[in-house]
């Protein structure tokens, strides 16, 4: 059975504010830095899947600004097996919404694109929650891949490892053994 994968980017655009800080930390400012990163992502993607030396199909890639806009392809997180979340911003609610539904990858860039601002801030608000300990079931530190398309790919091949292991009888001819 294939893998199937739902790539989701996260941003934030910010207007302008008087008086105030009204910019967010991170790469991706502007409509047209979206657009840009919108095709990055999916030639990488493209790339990430002539490599897989498995069954794989990735989804469209969606992207989300808010919460509200997660209903939207709750069919697509559905029917997929693994999330690939590039985290470029957004609010931890809308992160934490998506990851709560099926196991999840978090990508974030630091040399390889735009800045993300997960990048800065994944461990300490979406992991540990402001705690000094993993205070959130869904995500811990491995599931968090920097610029690494590499790191990618071999939890992916790990989830279509398990997805088609769980369910599925072994037969052992002899006591099964170890090591010796």
């Amino acid at each position: 059975m294939e893998l199937i994968v739902k790539p989701i980017l996260t941003y934030n655009i910010y207007e302008r504010k008087v008086a105030t800080s009204w910019r967010s930390w991170g790469g991706i400012q502007t409509e047209s830095d979206l657009a840009e990163e919108k095709m990055r992502i999916e030639r990488e993607i493209s790339d990430l899947s002539a490599k897989a030396d498995f069954p794989l199909r990735m989804l469209p890639l969606t992207s989300i600004r808010r919460t509200e806009e997660l209903n939207n392809v709750m069919d697509e997180i559905e029917s997929s097996d693994v999330i690939l979340l590039y985290a470029a911003g957004g609010e931890e609610e809308l992160l934490r919404k998506i990851i709560s539904h099926k196991p999840s990858i978090l990508f974030v860039r630091h040399k390889s694109g735009p800045i993300y601002l997960w990048y800065e801030i994944a461990h300490p608000i979406l992991i540990r929650r402001k705690t000094d300990e993993i205070a959130q079931p869904w995500m811990e530190y491995d599931d968090v891949v920097v610029d690494e398309y590499s790191e990618v790919i071999w939890r992916l091949r790990a989830y279509y490892g398990l997805k088609n292991t769980i369910g599925t009888r072994v037969i052992s001819i002899g006591e099964p053994g170890g090591w010796g």
